[in-house]
């Protein structure tokens, strides 16, 4: 999917990638990592975000459960957001932290507590009883969670099975009763994709 762009920047690695391919050392549909410049761009990543006064969340999606990619990550951006629970767990044994959890799926109910007890930043939630559910299991953990609200995207603009969240029309209903929820503080919104932007207002 990313070759014209791989071969621009890392020939290197697709030469690599092929010889093992031909040697027979790997098999087809294998994930070819040039480690050190994922590292390297880490570093980058997060030189520019102190500067900038960011805090970065790593998301690695198809290979976010290579404990080696996680590790050369972790070094420079310690907290990663976990699409879904497996994601999460895989990430922890690898040694990261937790920056945002759930934020393309809700977690289950069950696996709140356990996941909640390893401090992420922050949850996503996706409508009312997932905003209680994160909140009964930060309240049995003893603290308050911070929570980011999923806004629901146009039916155009989304992935099939991706779907969810809280329409903008509801979001100030939403937003108080999750505010008058204890076990949660509301952080801020979030959507999944967020691809348009109006050059007239932005």
């Amino acid at each position: 999917m990313f070759l014209s762009t791989v071969l621009a920047r890392n020939p290197a690695l697709v030469e690599a990638a092929a010889a093992l391919h031909d040697r027979g050392a790997i098999p087809p549909d294998t994930y070819v990592l040039d480690l050190d410049a994922v590292e390297e761009n880490a570093a980058l990543l997060a030189a520019g975000a102190e500067r900038l006064g960011l805090a970065l969340w790593c998301v690695v999606k198809q290979v976010g459960r290579n404990p080696e990619l996680i590790r050369a990550v972790a070094r420079h951006l310690p907290r990663f957001a976990a699409i879904d629970a497996p994601e999460a767990r895989a990430l922890l044994a690898a040694g990261a932290s937790l920056g945002n959890l759930g934020h393309l799926s809700q977690i289950p109910r069950r696996a709140l507590p356990e996941l909640l007890a390893r401090r992420p930043s922050a949850v996503t939630v996706f409508d009312l009883d997932n905003a209680r559910a994160v909140a009964a299991a930060a309240r049995q953990l003893g603290f308050v969670q911070d929570v980011l609200i999923r806004l629901e995207g146009a039916p155009a603009d989304g992935h099939p099975g991706q779907e969810g969240g809280v329409p903008l029309t509801g979001l100030d209903t939403f937003a108080t009763a999750v505010e008058a929820t204890p076990g949660v503080r509301i952080a801020g919104v979030t959507a999944f994709p967020c691809v348009r932007c109006d050059p007239a207002t932005a």
